[in-house]
């Protein structure tokens, strides 16, 4: 890029104590697709190392420039930055935060295809480092009407507010002209908390034509300890905030008229969050101020409660009139009523678990047969109320799978029938190769990213087919609970507890939904896979039972042999015949599989046969392809061969 050249992008970043997540920031601008673009460090004078690997990665990208801030205030560095830029639009990165490789080029191209004074993206919240990174998806807006066409914020301001998610700086490109020629600023309040807001409003009073992507470009942090979002003890600042917001819209009458609704309620719903987030001995001199607040708005004639409910409305006068009569009916009342409510749920769940735990006939052959009776009635009268795990157990249940591009669009109805379970498991967790998703989370459908949540995560990891739903679970949870289910069926809402009920009873062996027959030739051979008849109800375990994954398996800790997690292994001998080889290791392990009491009907995802394994495994008789490689295993290794029952 020449001396004199306009970048295309100006990308500001503002920086104070960031040394632990500095290099993965910077390295992401650095890194991305659209290379026309200028770097502008904005740091407050950091002392733990951020500022020596900022003027590294300058030393060595003539793009990247540092400007010394004076004042530790987001809303200033931002301001010297957007003066110092001289780019066609301006970007913004937070400095714990990452983007993806084409999040510029994407904005700048959208930007300039469409004429627009800014657009913005979705975004992942992202916690946690390496392996065990979890992401959410976020969207800019609960309406797909937003998306992907060009509109005017001031036109649709009653509906656009009251559904709007975010209120962030960094997850758009904003025209820097525009910015300018309406001075559009950052409120230069101390420190780093809401400065975000008063830019939001000033963006949608003046701006023409704005955009919405709905991809998640942005990568925002949530575990830095020095987060913003952290900072309780500044509790009175989204208010001096917002009388930043109210002074802007001052300066502009017609953009006031058609924001102040949007502006009212907003200060309203973000006032009542700060309150339930600020530590308890906080909350009363916060809530005095909340009071004083609306109390203003109102004698200056600048409340305006069009967006509000008839409740929030009632409330708004209640916090006006009488702070604490606020605070007992809409905060403590409503907490309490909601941990009662919690609670009947919970305990209900749980009696209709014992319940149809005694009423189960695998239970009842348990007693039967005298296997284990005592042990059986111990797991069931050790369920307590609390927990749905037997008491003294601190094991989590864990749902695993996986899936590929031609089901990736409709795996988000499989994740929905697990989260909807009677009895819901501690993680859902969906391994996806990477080398299958090269632009991973741009590749992956809304539909699905939405179901992200603190139960349901994604990672990401080395493609060895089907084996993948287990294979790294089980590692990374060696003693805990797997369930492993497919991408492809709609599992009924007891699957989970059907068999967890089941481990109950048998908790060595491997409790399946689902099993095949071993069957062998009169000569003591294995027959063709294809001849295994599905088994019907089999009270007891077994070693001539093969569990299908179809249905959904539980597998206790160390229920394999060690040899299970050898890749190279895997590809050599079973690449798509995970069940087979699971069967093996069972085997090398000593483990039985034992059948659920329940005979069930797969509801198969509608139109997602056309890719199943079974057309090969089944039909294409790769099964006893596999079968012969791994019983040549077995005979190399010198390994017994499963003789059956």
């Amino acid at each position: 890029m020449s001396e004199s050249r306009i970048p295309k992008v100006s990308v500001l970043m503002p920086s104070l104590n960031v040394v632990d997540y500095i290099e993965e920031c910077i390295t992401s601008v650095q890194n991305q697709t659209l290379e026309d673009i200028e770097i502008i460090c904005i740091d407050a004078r950091s002392t733990d190392g951020t500022l020596e690997i900022l003027r590294e990665h300058a030393q060595q990208d003539k793009r990247i420039s540092i400007i010394d801030s004076p004042v530790k205030s987001y809303g200033y560095q931002m301001n010297i930055g957007l003066e110092a830029s001289t780019g066609e639009y301006i970007s913004v990165v937070e400095t714990d935060d990452y983007i993806l490789p084409d999040m510029l080029e994407i904005l700048y191209s959208t930007a300039e295809g469409n004429e627009v004074d800014f657009v913005k993206c979705d975004h992942m919240v992202f916690m946690g480092e390496g392996e065990n990174r979890k992401f959410y998806y976020r969207s800019i807006h609960k309406s797909p009407y937003y998306y992907n066409k060009v509109f005017k914020p001031l036109d649709t301001m009653p509906f656009f507010f009251r559904n709007y998610n975010m209120c962030y700086t960094w997850d758009g490109l904003y025209k820097r002209s525009f910015l300018i020629d309406n001075n559009v600023r950052h409120n230069e309040s101390p420190g780093a908390s809401y400065q975000d807001t008063g830019f939001r409003f000033q963006i949608y009073a003046y701006a023409e034509r704005a955009y919405f992507i709905d991809e998640p470009l942005y990568m925002l942090r949530r575990d830095n300890p020095n987060s913003s979002e952290k900072s309780k003890g500044k509790i009175f600042a989204i208010s001096n905030e917002y009388d930043f917001v109210l002074q802007k819209l001052n300066e502009t009458p017609e953009a006031k008229r058609l924001l102040l609704g949007g502006y009212c309620y907003k200060r309203y719903t973000s006032s009542l969050w700060n309150i339930k987030r600020v530590a308890n001995e906080h909350k009363l001199i916060c809530l005095q101020r909340f009071s004083e607040d609306f109390a203003e708005l109102e004698s200056s004639g600048d409340l305006n409660m069009s967006l509000f409910t008839r409740a929030q409305k009632t409330a708004i006068r209640t916090l006006i009139d009488n702070p604490l009569l606020f605070y007992a009916e809409t905060l403590f009342i409503k907490q309490l009523k909601d941990e009662n409510i919690a609670l009947r749920k919970k305990l209900k769940r749980q009696r209709k678990i014992n319940s149809d735990i005694k009423k189960s006939s695998i239970y009842k052959a348990g007693r039967i047969a005298t296997l284990v009776p005592k042990k059986a009635e111990a797991g069931v009268a050790q369920i307590q109320n609390t927990r749905r795990i037997k008491a003294g157990d601190s094991r989590k249940i864990i749902v695993s799978l996986t899936s590929y591009p031609q089901r990736i669009g409709k795996v988000h109805q499989v994740i929905n029938s697990i989260l909807k379970q009677t009895m819901r498991p501690d993680k859902i967790i969906l391994w996806l190769a990477e080398s299958q998703f090269p632009h991973k989370w741009r590749d992956l459908p809304k539909k699905l990213l939405l179901k992200l949540g603190p139960r349901f995560s994604i990672r990401w990891c080395n493609d060895i087919g089907p084996h993948k739903k287990y294979f790294y679970v089980m590692q990374h949870y060696p003693e805990d609970i797997i369930i492993t289910i497919d991408d492809d069926v709609i599992y009924d809402e007891k699957t989970i507890e059907r068999l967890y009920t089941t481990h109950l009873i048998f908790p060595e062996s491997v409790c399946a939904r689902r099993c095949r027959k071993v069957k062998r030739t009169r000569s003591g051979a294995f027959a063709p896979y294809d001849t295994w008849d599905v088994s019907s109800i089999e009270q007891q375990p077994s070693s001539s039972l093969i569990a299908t994954g179809v249905g959904g398996v539980l597998y206790p800790p160390h229920c394999l042999d060690h040899r299970a997690f050898s890749e190279s292994d895997i590809n050599a001998l079973c690449l798509y015949g995970d069940d087979l080889w699971l069967k093996a290791m069972e085997h090398l392990n000593g483990t039985k599989t034992v059948l659920t009491d329940a005979r069930i009907a797969l509801n198969f995802v509608a139109g997602s046969q056309g890719s199943a394994l079974y057309h090969e495994n089944q039909i294409g008789a790769r099964n006893d392809t596999y079968m012969k490689n791994i019983i040549e295993w077995f005979e190399k290794s010198e390994i017994n061969i499963p003789s059956g029952e």
